[in-house]
């Protein structure tokens, strides 16, 4: 990663802006060095790579629910990584390319955010955007499916994602093993 943009990264451990992922499995997360001052997660190791098929199973289907802290400890782990896609230039340039006003951020974010849901109208996107006034919704999902159809702007995030993840973390990093395994 860029060292200029305060990211290394190793074998197991990544750094991104005090925040330290080791060995991260979604199972098995604590809390550690907070006092510290950095925001470092352990996890436990993952499970066996040869336990068979029905022991796994049988594993997640008796293991509790996890607990909410423990999911909100995973989406602040995981959230970088899919928050950068709505602020990287290449997301701009390609919601750009599809026709999409990009002199503001919103356009070009409710589109590339709600694609999946396909041609939805502003109350099913205020429904599963839940932080977002459905006055806000309201002012750029109807047109956002005028400029482009949704599947083209499926489309047009996945190269964006690609083309952010390639920018951010290398060829290498995302041609690894260890990248294919996660």
């Amino acid at each position: 990663m860029d060292a200029a943009m305060g990211e290394t990264s190793t074998a197991n451990t990544s750094t991104t802006e005090g925040l330290t992922v080791e060995g991260l499995t979604t199972e098995g997360l604590t809390a550690e060095g907070q006092a510290a001052g950095g925001n470092t997660v352990a996890a436990a190791p993952a499970p066996a790579r040869d336990q068979a098929p029905a022991a796994a199973a049988a594993d997640s289907a008796t293991a509790p629910a996890p607990a909410p802290a423990r999911i909100r400890q995973m989406w602040h782990l995981l959230e970088p990584l899919h928050a950068v896609l709505y602020y990287a230039p290449e997301a701009v340039d390609e919601a750009a390319s599809l026709g999409y006003d990009v002199s503001e951020r919103w356009p070009g974010y409710f589109a590339l955010r709600a694609a999946a849901l396909g041609p939805a109208g502003a109350e099913r996107v205020a429904s599963a955007f839940y932080s977002f006034s459905p006055a806000m919704v309201g002012r750029y999902v109807p047109a956002a499916w005028e400029v482009a159809a949704p599947a083209d702007v499926l489309a047009a995030r996945l190269r964006a994602a690609d083309r952010t993840y390639r920018a951010l973390l290398g060829d290498d990093v995302l041609a690894s093993p260890e990248l294919a395994e996660a």
